[in-house]
Protein backbone atom coordinates (compact mmCIF):
# COMPACT_ATOMS: atom_id res chain seq x y z
CA UNK A 1 0.00 0.00 0.00
CA UNK A 2 3.10 2.32 1.06
CA UNK A 3 4.75 1.67 -2.39
CA UNK A 4 1.70 2.49 -4.70
CA UNK A 5 1.05 6.36 -2.75
CA UNK A 6 4.34 6.47 -3.39
CA UNK A 7 4.08 5.44 -6.95
CA UNK A 8 0.48 6.70 -7.70
CA UNK A 9 -0.64 9.21 -5.86
CA UNK A 10 0.12 12.47 -7.43
CA UNK A 11 1.15 15.18 -4.98
CA UNK A 12 2.07 12.43 -2.28
CA UNK A 13 5.87 13.14 -1.02
CA UNK A 14 5.94 10.33 1.60
CA UNK A 15 5.60 9.85 5.25
CA UNK A 16 7.11 12.01 8.44
CA UNK A 17 8.96 8.18 9.17
CA UNK A 18 10.16 8.02 5.23
CA UNK A 19 12.62 10.80 6.46
CA UNK A 20 14.51 8.90 8.70
CA UNK A 21 14.23 5.41 6.83
CA UNK A 22 15.32 7.39 3.66
CA UNK A 23 18.58 9.69 5.38
CA UNK A 24 21.31 8.60 7.71
CA UNK A 25 21.67 10.59 11.14
CA UNK A 26 24.38 8.26 11.97
CA UNK A 27 25.98 11.72 12.67
CA UNK A 28 23.96 12.23 15.98
CA UNK A 29 25.61 9.03 17.05
CA UNK A 30 28.68 9.58 16.46
CA UNK A 31 28.34 12.91 18.22
CA UNK A 32 26.09 11.76 21.21
CA UNK A 33 29.44 9.39 21.65
CA UNK A 34 31.74 12.50 21.56
CA UNK A 35 29.65 14.40 24.02
CA UNK A 36 28.87 11.65 26.46
CA UNK A 37 32.93 11.01 26.70
CA UNK A 38 33.66 15.12 27.42
CA UNK A 39 31.25 14.47 30.06
CA UNK A 40 27.56 15.43 28.71
CA UNK A 41 24.71 13.54 29.51
CA UNK A 42 21.66 12.46 28.22
CA UNK A 43 20.00 10.94 30.90
CA UNK A 44 20.01 7.45 28.81
CA UNK A 45 17.99 9.09 26.03
CA UNK A 46 19.24 8.96 21.89
CA UNK A 47 19.90 12.23 20.52
CA UNK A 48 18.83 10.55 17.56
CA UNK A 49 15.11 9.70 19.05
CA UNK A 50 15.00 13.15 20.51
CA UNK A 51 15.36 14.99 17.20
CA UNK A 52 12.95 13.19 15.62
CA UNK A 53 10.16 13.80 18.25
CA UNK A 54 11.51 17.54 17.78
CA UNK A 55 11.04 16.89 14.01
CA UNK A 56 7.52 15.88 14.53
CA UNK A 57 6.77 18.59 16.76
CA UNK A 58 7.53 20.83 14.18
CA UNK A 59 5.83 19.48 11.13
CA UNK A 60 2.52 19.14 13.60
CA UNK A 61 2.84 22.73 14.09
CA UNK A 62 3.17 22.47 17.93
CA UNK A 63 5.00 25.99 19.25
CA UNK A 64 6.00 24.51 22.13
CA UNK A 65 7.20 21.20 23.79
CA UNK A 66 3.88 20.88 25.24
CA UNK A 67 2.08 20.36 22.40
CA UNK A 68 3.66 17.05 21.51
CA UNK A 69 3.54 15.47 25.27
CA UNK A 70 -0.24 16.70 25.23
CA UNK A 71 -0.67 15.07 21.96
CA UNK A 72 0.93 11.92 23.26
CA UNK A 73 -1.39 11.58 26.03
CA UNK A 74 -4.14 10.55 23.58
CA UNK A 75 -2.14 7.80 21.89
CA UNK A 76 -1.69 4.17 23.40
CA UNK A 77 1.92 3.86 21.20
CA UNK A 78 4.50 6.39 20.69
CA UNK A 79 3.66 7.80 16.97
CA UNK A 80 7.19 6.79 16.08
CA UNK A 81 7.78 3.73 17.62
CA UNK A 82 8.71 2.18 14.32
CA UNK A 83 11.66 4.30 13.70
CA UNK A 84 13.28 4.64 17.58
CA UNK A 85 16.02 3.04 18.71
CA UNK A 86 13.46 2.00 21.59
CA UNK A 87 9.87 1.68 20.42
CA UNK A 88 8.60 2.53 23.70
CA UNK A 89 10.30 5.91 23.90
CA UNK A 90 8.06 9.03 24.09
CA UNK A 91 10.21 12.02 25.56
CA UNK A 92 8.08 14.28 27.96
CA UNK A 93 8.49 18.07 26.95
CA UNK A 94 11.14 18.41 29.80
CA UNK A 95 12.86 15.17 28.08
CA UNK A 96 13.15 17.53 24.96
CA UNK A 97 14.08 20.33 26.37
CA UNK A 98 17.12 18.75 28.40
CA UNK A 99 18.60 17.25 25.63
CA UNK A 100 18.26 19.43 22.62
CA UNK A 101 19.87 22.49 25.08
CA UNK A 102 22.95 20.13 25.66
CA UNK A 103 23.96 19.72 21.84
CA UNK A 104 25.93 22.62 20.86
CA UNK A 105 24.21 24.79 17.84
CA UNK A 106 27.34 24.32 15.79
CA UNK A 107 26.64 20.44 15.46
CA UNK A 108 23.37 21.53 13.84
CA UNK A 109 25.12 23.79 11.43
CA UNK A 110 27.50 20.92 10.44
CA UNK A 111 24.59 18.24 10.00
CA UNK A 112 23.06 21.20 7.88
CA UNK A 113 26.56 21.38 5.93
CA UNK A 114 25.92 17.48 5.05
CA UNK A 115 22.48 18.03 4.33
CA UNK A 116 23.17 20.81 1.81
CA UNK A 117 26.55 18.67 0.36
CA UNK A 118 24.05 15.52 -0.33
CA UNK A 119 21.35 17.95 -1.76
CA UNK A 120 24.05 19.35 -4.09
CA UNK A 121 25.22 15.84 -4.98
CA UNK A 122 22.00 14.48 -5.56
CA UNK A 123 21.14 17.07 -8.24
CA UNK A 124 18.29 18.23 -5.41
CA UNK A 125 19.91 22.23 -4.83
CA UNK A 126 21.74 23.66 -8.16
CA UNK A 127 24.64 25.59 -5.95
CA UNK A 128 24.09 29.02 -6.88
CA UNK A 129 23.33 31.07 -3.81
CA UNK A 130 23.49 28.56 -1.07
CA UNK A 131 22.09 31.14 1.08
CA UNK A 132 18.50 30.54 -0.50
CA UNK A 133 19.22 27.16 -0.65
CA UNK A 134 19.06 26.89 3.14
Amino acid sequence: MEWDMHRYLTGFDGFFENLFEFNDFSYFEDLQEVLEERGVSFKNMIIEDVIAYELLRINLGFKNYQGIEKRGRSTRCPPLFSITHDSSFFPSASDLSYVLTRIPSSAFFDFFQLLVKKCVDCGVIIPRILIWDG
